[in-house]
């Protein structure tokens, strides 16, 4: 099953990148809730960026909720508080990686 998730991952990454061009960065990552599949994601990220040499895909983990200080919103899914601060993480990853790329 993994392997086939990779394949496939790896397939729809190089369709958003045919379909949006080589200057668009491409950050692939995995909701907070359920990392099952975030080392794959991972995995398959870097299979592509040595099969293409493309330096414009990025792999980013989110940090898990901290209940005790964030709380959880609806039916267990993340806070307010959590949403803003991981809106805060991928943000400064990116910034980062985008200034790294160019």
């Amino acid at each position: 099953m993994e392997n086939w998730f990779i394949i496939l991952y790896k397939e729809l990454v190089k369709q958003v990148r045919k379909t949006n061009g080589l200057n668009t960065f491409i950050c692939c990552t995995l909701w907070l809730m359920d990392r099952y599949l975030y080392h794959h994601i991972h995995d398959a990220v870097n299979e592509l960026k040595e099969e293409t040499g493309d330096k414009r895909i990025c792999c980013f983990a989110y940090i898990p909720i901290n209940m005790m200080i964030e709380g959880y919103g609806v039916a267990g899914h993340p806070s307010v508080k959590t949403d803003a601060r991981i809106g805060r993480e991928l943000a400064a990853y990116l910034r980062k990686y985008v200034l790294e790329a160019e």
